[in-house]
């Protein structure tokens, strides 16, 4: 039966910081440990200390969240090679996760931002390695040619109007 336990951030160096502890952790079956924190420190705390494999599974910044993401596209589009995805939001400062994901599953990806949100040049280079990915913030271009449209929720994000999602 697997071990869960619920902690709270204040705890999370006082309990890692318990040799006996890490002992029994590292002599467990436990395969992973899944952080699910509002606080990015306690999953990168818990990298740092932890002897087995620490998943983020953080609100804000999760890869879980992306790998969800993932699998519900990956229910209409059975092969994600060349599906045309347009993610909307903004990308200067957010979590890639869901990007990177879907380029090394050779989805094609369009970020459309408000032109403050695009990602910088370093990222975007390291992720077209896997598949296309561009930015841009023409909002018609980017919708019409997209198979699947993902709003990250992002308030400073593109708005779009019901006329933009229509293909034509």
């Amino acid at each position: 039966e697997p071990l869960t336990a619920a902690l709270s951030g204040e705890n999370l160096e006082e309990i890692f910081s318990d040799a006996d502890y890490l002992k029994t952790l590292a002599d467990s079956d436990i395969s992973a440990a899944i952080v699910c924190t509002s606080k990015d420190e306690d999953s990168s705390l818990m990298k740092t200390i932890s002897p087995i494999p620490v998943i983020n599974a953080n609100e804000n910044k999760s890869p879980v969240e992306a790998f969800a993401d993932i699998m519900t596209i990956a229910e209409k589009h059975h092969d994600l090679k060349d599906v045309a995805v347009t993610i909307i939001g903004n990308f200067s400062s957010g979590d890639l996760s869901l990007v990177t994901g879907l380029s090394k599953l050779g989805a094609n990806v369009c970020l459309l931002h408000d032109g403050n949100g695009a990602p910088d040049k370093e990222t975007l280079g390291y992720l077209n390695q896997f598949s296309h990915v561009e930015e841009t913030t023409d909002k018609l271009s980017a919708l019409k040619s997209a198979d699947v449209i993902y709003f990250t929720g992002d308030e400073t994000a593109v708005n779009a109007s019901e006329n933009d999602l229509v293909k034509n």
